[in-house]
């Protein structure tokens, strides 16, 4: 949900139900900076680890950070 509209997530099953089972532990026993960690480089997913490419992986924190306090 979104500014109060329900909107559909497009991604395959497995996945979301990964990151659906990730995204509970954060500020538990997972920091955001980890779930991004684990997220990126998943080379299941991505086909490649996406944690390699300078400064992604900072960036995607930084705006998870952001949307979190909005």
């Amino acid at each position: 949900e979104r500014d109060g509209e329900r909107y559909p997530i497009q991604d395959d099953e497995q996945w979301v139900s990964l990151y659906a089972s990730l995204w509970p532990r954060v500020g538990n026993d997972l920091t955001l900076r980890e779930l991004v960690d684990t997220v990126l480089g998943d080379t299941a997913h991505w086909g490649e680890d996406l944690t390699l490419r300078p400064g992604l992986a900072g960036q995607v924190t930084a705006n998870l950070e952001m949307i979190l306090v909005q």
